[in-house]
């Protein structure tokens, strides 16, 4: 699974500031819920798509791991 629009570099970035902003992003698995944070206590371990628990992890350095 892509989480980017269209498959860039850019794409993922903007997608994963707007997850950072606390935009709602649609579930690109189920396409029905949105993305929420999952606290790690100090940081954000990633998003969780609320409708079929998809998950989205982001490294320290804010890669997205499919």
């Amino acid at each position: 699974m892509d989480i980017g629009v269209g498959g860039n570099s850019e794409n993922k970035k903007s997608k994963l500031n707007m997850l950072h902003s606390g935009e709602k992003v649609l579930c690109d698995n189920c396409e029905e819920g949105f993305y929420e944070a999952v606290d790690g206590g100090e940081v954000i371990l990633g998003y969780k798509c609320n409708k079929c628990g998809n998950f989205i992890h982001i490294t320290p350095g804010n890669i997205l791991v499919e």
